[in-house]
């Protein structure tokens, strides 16, 4: 049970939601939403597939909203199990002033 629980049940004070589609965090994506691209199904309870268009500076992100913050001690990285779209290299990293764009702002790669 990590962060998208605790958003989506309120602090653990009511039955899950997804918390992008309900709005309480925003998950962005370096693709347009699409069939193919569905950013509600990063932060969904069941494993899912999702992507976006392949190239460098894919990215998934999400935006906890202005004034919440996370300290990370560790994550677990899910992947669907499909036999050739799977995740080669990537870099967990946050910032502080990401302006809900995903993109600006500093970033810094977290190292565990």
């Amino acid at each position: 049970n990590g962060v998208s629980w605790y958003v989506g049940t309120g602090a653990g004070s009511g039955a899950w939601v997804n918390p992008h589609r309900s709005g309480w965090l925003r998950v962005i994506a370096s693709s347009p939403p699409s069939r193919y691209c569905r950013p509600e199904l990063l932060v969904s309870r069941r494993p899912s597939s999702t992507n976006f268009v392949s190239g460098k500076g894919c990215f998934w992100g999400i935006d906890l909203g202005e004034g919440h913050s996370l300290v990370c001690n560790c994550y677990t990285f899910r992947h669907d199990n499909s036999s050739e779209n799977f995740p080669r290299s990537w870099a967990f990293q946050g910032s502080n002033e990401c302006g809900g764009g995903g993109g600006g702002g500093t970033w810094r790669r977290w190292r565990p």
